[in-house]
């Protein structure tokens, strides 16, 4: 594993694990109480495999506000920091989350939790394909502006930035749809941002994708 990035910070989002609230695709198939403990698993999966690696900072963007028991637990557990999440729209809160923290950091992730196939080692990579932050002269390097590794259904499952994050990445975007990527990639292109993309992560989002998800646990096991 790569050293620790003093310049770097993985913000995780995450919503309450509250039933009827999150993983609302599954409900028919596991119930909500059921479909609520799986979120609160996948969580403490990605804080408990981030800690362990100890790659670069880390802060837990929680939903709607830091005051559940499960978030102040997290906190306690995997010496994190919590935030809440700011704005009305997915894009607008991680827009406000990647600019808060640019203000002290120089690379910047956004993960969720939803994809555990999403290991430590491949979010290392996206973080250092970004390179340094400056050299002796002041000047950046010839790194890539931003990381991206795609989810199989046409979005992301991470986005990373260096220095800076332009608020048009996540205007005009189809959040949910099969064009986030797509649409991420032309305003990156537009914006005059060179960006890095990685190769397709599965997440769980769908019946099939839980069944999934049960198959890799139990082959991780072995």
């Amino acid at each position: 594993m790569p050293d620790f990035l003093a310049d770097g910070i993985i913000l995780v989002f995450a919503k309450a694990p509250v039933a009827g609230q999150v993983k609302t695709r599954l409900i028919a198939e596991l119930g909500a109480e059921a479909a609520s403990q799986l979120h609160q698993t996948l969580v403490e999966q990605r804080l408990a495999e981030l800690s362990d690696a100890a790659l670069c900072s880390v802060r837990l963007l929680c939903a709607p506000d830091c005051r559940h028991a499960f978030f102040r637990a997290c906190e306690k557990r995997f010496g994190i920091e919590l935030a809440s999440q700011q704005g009305d729209t997915l894009g607008e809160r991680m827009y406000r989350a990647m600019r808060e923290a640019h203000r002290r950091y120089h690379r910047v992730a956004v993960v969720g939790c939803d994809a555990p196939a999403l290991s430590a080692p491949r979010i290392a990579a996206a973080l250092h394909a970004l390179g340094a932050s400056v050299d002796d002269n002041g000047a950046n390097d010839d790194g890539n502006d931003l990381a991206l590794i795609p989810a199989e259904d046409g979005g992301y499952v991470l986005l990373a930035s260096r220095g800076r994050i332009e608020r048009s990445l996540f205007e005009g975007i189809d959040w949910g749809s099969e064009r986030v990527l797509a649409q991420t990639l032309e305003a990156a292109r537009l914006a005059g941002l060179k960006a890095h993309v990685g190769s397709p992560c599965w997440d769980i989002d769908r019946p099939e994708d839980y069944r999934r998800y049960l198959r890799w646990k139990q082959a991780a096991q072995k």
